[in-house]
């Protein structure tokens, strides 16, 4: 029976053209079945036809959810050929609500009770559409058309019986207009797709005119409303621009209002954002007991039963590999950085398998994978940093810059971070290379790109922020390779200060900045006795955030001993080459460890806590 009905399958996809117009006759689950049948076979121009029909993509997308990540491989195939779906369905959308509103205004007064039920009817229908399509958009990356088909369904939802307000007032509304918890959901989509697409200008007056909302009317506690998804959209808002106290802040508060009747999207986005939270803040186990509990309620969520969460389960939801990237960040900022890989490396294919599928592009445009891509990239340049091996790490960094700037205008702030990745890599590149003047060109590559990212960040967050504290940062190292060294040390003052200032004296950051000057006064400027303090500084911190056996000491060991050998220090040569020795026989017995398992088989031990229990260990001393 399968294999006639999989035959009639492919007769119909082999004479479409002839009988497109009996297809729509057919039961949706049918219909769906042709349409994924066409990209498999890669008949995309026919595929985008079908698929930029407004009716057509509601049905597939609201009456087939179960199939949703099979949706999506047909949508990004279709996108991979050039047509930007994304766009022509949010454009069809605005004219689709548009015409809605225009249509009720000029219904009869006189039929006006007769036509209300019809009215609400498809209003209600229509909106519930357009909050589908853009959870849709923001699942596969698509900010840019996403924003416009909100910002369609806040004109649609408040202006119903005012059709002569223009779209573009809709974001505009006064803060002491009522707003319905379906719109009030809208809007804090539009905050999040503006946090993600770094349009921070836009993030910050929604932000106020959201938190404005909810303290007149005291709606904290009232369960209609979402209020804790709005509040870790805040925390990732500051999050995103450096400002760690309030991102953990709100995260905090967004914890606090988790119940058993919270949505179980919003509970794994409220511990995801929350764990990266407290990482920054360098709370480490809070962090750990929060990214943990995320993948069980996923686990539990998606019915996952493998302990290796394998890549070839058949529910391929995207929020998975936004943990497994949240874990992989944890794992990285404690040092995990094998593991780390190997979950980054997990959450490239399964967003490659739900957007790419098996199509054998060389690449995916789009905007999730290419992260993933930049994300990896990082991981990988941190892992081998010892070993000098970069090519893995630049053809991902490649990969993803490729992709990001076919998609993003120029100079847009995410391309800042992909730059800086690659100027790295290519600086270490460069510094082994046999060739002088293929070095030379390497180098000043590095330092057109460390510039273009800086001039971004500063100009977004300006002066007085982390980022633009790494990035200065970055170019001290690039200047002590180019032999600048009076520029490389103003450099590493400047991100020291900048970094003491916003982050105290004992952050890692801090500790990484003063392993840099130090190295660049021992190895470069022979200023030895400036560079030991250096060294016991950036000590001390890695010590106290990571412990005796944290990777990033080699380096601080390895400079001390160079420079108790230039002050002819001998008894001090001794203590450390003994403390060096005993160093390096923890790190092979942690890296022993490590490499034999997946990170994620640890949840197989890890009990899944209440939310009122996450809270009460959230706000214990546990770090």
């Amino acid at each position: 029976m399968l294999n006639l009905y999989e035959n009639a399958i492919s007769v119909i996809v082999r004479n479409y053209s002839t009988l497109r117009e009996q297809v729509k006759c057919l039961p949706i689950a049918t219909q769906f079945d042709l349409y994924y049948r066409l990209y498999v076979e890669k008949q995309y121009t026919t595929l985008a036809n079908e698929l930029c029909d407004l009716s057509t993509f509601a049905k597939l997308l609201i009456q087939c959810e179960g199939r949703r990540h099979l949706l999506h491989r047909c949508f990004q195939g279709v996108i991979d050929t050039g047509c930007n779906l994304a766009s022509e369905l949010a454009s069809n959308f605005r004219i689709r609500v548009n015409n809605h509103l225009v249509n009720s205004k000029r219904r009869d007064d006189s039929n006006r009770d007769e036509c209300c039920k019809f009215i609400i009817f498809d209003e209600k229908k229509l909106l519930k559409f357009g909050l589908a399509l853009s959870s849709f958009l923001i699942e596969a990356g698509w900010f840019a058309e996403c924003e416009l088909v909100l910002l369609s369904c806040i004109y649609l939802s408040l202006n119903a019986d005012r059709s002569d307000r223009k779209l573009d007032d809709c974001d505009r509304i006064s803060s002491s207009f009522f707003i319905s918890s379906l719109t009030f959901d809208s809007y804090v989509k539009l905050l999040h797709v503006y946090n993600n697409y770094f349009r921070f200008e836009k993030s910050e007056p929604l932000l106020k005119y959201l938190q404005q909302f909810i303290d007149e009317l005291q709606l904290e506690r009232n369960e209609e409303y979402n209020i804790a998804q709005a509040y870790i959209e805040y925390s990732q808002f500051y999050s995103f621009r450096s400002e760690y106290e309030k991102a953990f802040f709100w995260s905090e508060k967004a914890l606090s209002l988790l119940t058993s009747k919270t949505p179980v999207i919003t509970v794994i986005d409220v511990l995801r954002q929350s764990a990266k939270a407290c990482v920054v803040k360098r709370e480490f186990k809070k962090a750990e007991m929060l990214i943990k509990n995320a993948l069980l309620v996923a686990k539990d969520v998606f019915r996952i039963d493998e302990p290796d969460w394998l890549i070839d389960y058949p529910n391929i939801h995207p929020k998975i590999a936004d943990l497994f990237l949240d874990y992989g960040f944890y794992l990285l900022n404690v040092d995990l950085i094998n593991q780390s890989v190997k979950l980054y490396q997990m959450a490239l294919q399964w967003r490659q398998k739900l957007f790419q599928g098996d199509n054998d592009s060389d690449c995916c445009r789009n905007l999730l994978v290419a992260l993933a891509h930049e994300d990896l990239a990082y991981a990988t340049y941190v892992c081998e940093y010892s070993s000098g091996e970069f090519d893995i790490a630049k053809d991902h960094i490649d990969t993803a810059l490729t992709i990001l700037e076919a998609l993003l205008p120029e100079n847009h702030l995410r391309l800042a971070s992909a730059k800086r990745v690659k100027a790295l890599i290519i600086e270490e590149i460069a510094i082994d290379h046999p060739d002088k003047v293929t070095e030379q060109k390497m180098l000043q590559e590095s330092q057109e790109l460390h510039f273009s990212a800086l001039n971004m960040a500063r100009n977004t967050f300006g002066e007085m922020n982390v980022q633009t504290a790494k990035h200065y940062g970055n170019l001290g190292r690039l200047y002590q390779s180019m032999h600048r060294f009076v520029e490389a040390e103003q450099m590493h003052i400047k991100a020291i200060s900048i970094k003491e200032k916003l982050l105290g004296c004992d952050d890692y950051e801090v500790g990484l900045s003063s392993g840099h000057l130090a190295s660049l006064y021992n190895y470069d400027m022979l200023l030895f006795e400036k560079a030991e303090k250096l060294y016991l500084k950036s000590l001390s911190i890695g010590i106290k955030l990571f412990g005796e056996c944290y990777s990033g000491l080699e380096y601080d060991y390895r400079g001390l001993l160079r420079v108790y050998s230039n002050l002819n220090n001998r008894e001090k040569v001794e203590e450390y080459s003994q403390i060096f020795s005993n160093w390096l026989y923890l790190r092979e017995s942690v890296n022993s460890v490590a490499k034999e398992k997946c990170p994620l088989r640890s949840l197989l031990t890890v009990k899944k806590l209440s939310p009122d229990q996450i809270y009460n260990i959230f706000k214990s001393d546990v770090s």
